[in-house]
């Protein structure tokens, strides 16, 4: 999308060919609607099989009809060729561009192979202290998985440096089902010499919105798209100060205690006392009744009544 959308700042009328579907692209969606917003057309489920180059000075560009059938070894829908079907193009000329790969001059000799480095689930490689994240593994390239090889990184490395077999803690403090791991369960857990399952993600049906005021979300300003392909200008200028305390401020905190005081207002008992300054809350577990007022009370789920026996 990149390729296609500075292509066309810098005057082409631009066609995106693409073997599969919309729906298969391995781009990020929004990009595809802006780079459609702004002009560019695409052609599905066509592979480039042969380039001429013509007397004129243009290109003809065959293309091979494609259907999907069936999935790969990564579990994406496989592009068949429709045997006899062709389209032909004519273009000034054909950018290739299929993907992006990872700058690997700098890495030890043997722990590459071809444009990635094969890393364990703890991302340690075959290489006894050199541990591999972000693009130069085999994961998606976005940030929010760079972001995430950081921290499974750091608490690998914590563990390697301990002595610590990272096969049976990363299991213990993972939280959801796509792989994440829990910061504060493992240093909860480091603290106390053991780990424990953490807590989980407080899902939207299980936050009291009750005690929360409606704001509407902040939309990121973007240059319309007849402004954007006439300059390589930020298309989305980002968050003022102000906006982004305000985005910020829409966040419901769910499963953190903020000392919003409704546990302490609403216990009839007044078994429950909070200590803001030292972030402690406590339960004079002696003394309540468990009638629930406080878990249905609080705002973010951070009160659960369970029985303990």
């Amino acid at each position: 999308m990149d390729v296609a959308r500075s292509a066309l700042r810098l005057g082409s009328r631009v066609t995106v060919a693409y073997r599969r579907t919309r729906a298969e692209m391995p781009a990020i969606q929004d990009e595809i609607r802006e780079t459609e917003g702004e002009g560019i057309r695409f052609e599905f489920l066509i592979q480039p099989v042969k380039v001429t180059s013509l007397k004129t000075g243009r290109i003809r560009v065959e293309f091979q009809r494609m259907r999907l059938r069936g999935k790969d070894r990564s579990n994406r829908s496989k592009a068949i060729p429709i045997k006899g079907d062709f389209i032909t193009l004519e273009a000034d000329g054909l950018i290739s561009a299929v993907g992006e790969s990872v700058n690997l001059s700098s890495v030890p000799e043997g722990l590459a192979e071809k444009d990635l480095i094969p890393a364990e689930p703890s991302l340690a490689t075959n290489r006894k202290k050199f541990f591999a994240g972000g693009d130069a593994v085999d994961q998606p390239r976005t940030i929010v998985h760079a972001i995430a090889s950081g921290k499974r990184g750091a608490i690998s490395i914590d563990l390697h440096l301990r002595g610590l077999d990272p096969g049976e803690v990363l299991p213990k403090i993972g939280i959801g089902n796509k792989g994440s791991l829990s910061m504060e369960a493992y240093l909860q857990g480091r603290n106390e010499g053991k780990w424990t399952e953490p807590r989980g993600i407080v899902s939207y049906d299980r936050i009291n919105t009750l005690f929360f005021h409606p704001s509407r979300k902040i939309q990121v300003p973007q240059l319309s798209p007849k402004l954007a392909v006439k300059s390589f200008a930020e298309v989305h200028s980002g968050f003022s100060k102000e906006e982004a305390r305000a985005s910020a401020l829409r966040c419901f905190s769910c499963g953190t205690c903020n000392y919003c005081y409704n546990c302490y207002l609403f216990c009839p008992e007044g078994v429950v006392s909070l200590d803001p300054l030292r972030q402690t809350k406590k339960v004079d577990l002696d003394h309540c009744k468990g009638c629930g007022t406080c878990a249905r009370s609080c705002p973010r789920d951070v009160v659960r009544m369970k029985e303990v026996g």
